[in-house]
Parts: C-alpha cells; sequence; structure tokens
C-alpha cells in the first residue's frame, strides 16, 4: 500500500541522519549524477537553508520524488 511506502520513506529519511560522511559521499556521488535533479534539489536546500545533516533526509527525500 502507498501508505507503508511513505511510513518507509519517512523511516529512511531519519535514517539518513545516521549514515557516517563515507556513506553519504556515496550516495551523493550517484545522485550527483543525476545534474537535473541534483542542482533542482540542491536549490531548494539552499531555499530552505539545509546545511549539514538536516539536508541530507531533505536530499534523500528530494532524489526519490
Amino acid at each position: 500500500s502507498s501508505s507503508s511506502t511513505t511510513e518507509d520513506v519517512k523511516k529512511t529519511a531519519e535514517e539518513v541522519k545516521q549514515w557516517s560522511n563515507k556513506q553519504w559521499n556515496s550516495a551523493k556521488a550517484e545522485w550527483q549524477k543525476n545534474k537535473v535533479k541534483w542542482n533542482a534539489c540542491d536549490t531548494q536546500a539552499k531555499q530552505k537553508h539545509l546545511t549539514g545533516k538536516d539536508s541530507w533526509s531533505f536530499f534523500y527525500d528530494c532524489m526519490k520524488a
């Protein structure tokens, strides 16, 4: 069902905040291959003034959307 998917995404987005820098950099390198989507997410993160680990879960959600 769609509600369990939403729950999974929320749970995983919270887990992203627990990632090591190595895990984050690995995911970021993958995501940055999709320049258009990455740049759109990056712009949104800047508009929301998200930095550091606060931005990690946002990027996770944004790139999975």
